[in-house]
């Protein structure tokens, strides 16, 4: 039961941002091994209360959200000096993903060791 009830907090975080980490891991969870907490690391634009809302679901004995401001040293970041217009692009810079099967990739990696392997053989006849 404890395992529904961390599933549904991961779900529920990954409507409003990006699980990056949990302790343990996520698949753990889905496997439902016996654990009684659960630490995540989360990136979210959302306001502290909708995130706090969102974890804390039905019969969840302690809830804990804690923000995680990084330390940045004063002397480091005045030796970076990055222009406006630099700063734009590359907040315009969007990440693609595709999911491949294994065996396709296989497939491509044997295809291409025989083309390597052909064109040496031409190579050598010439």
């Amino acid at each position: 039961m404890k395992g529904l009830r961390f599933s549904l907090i991961v779900q529920n975080l990954k409507n409003l941002g990006i699980v990056y980490k949990s302790i343990p891991d996520l698949e753990e969870l889905e496997k439902g091994s016996d654990v009684s907490s659960v630490v995540f690391l989360f990136l979210s634009s959302e306001s502290f209360e909708q995130i706090k809302t969102a974890a804390n679901v039905d019969m969840v004995e302690f809830l804990d959200v804690q923000e995680y401001v990084p330390v940045v040293q004063e002397t480091a970041a005045a030796n970076f000096k990055i222009e406006d217009d630099m700063a734009a692009s590359e907040s315009k810079v969007t990440l693609k993903s595709i999911k491949v099967s294994s065996d396709k990739l296989d497939q491509l990696m044997n295809n291409v060791g025989e083309l390597i392997i052909t064109n040496s053989g031409f190579l050598k006849n010439l």
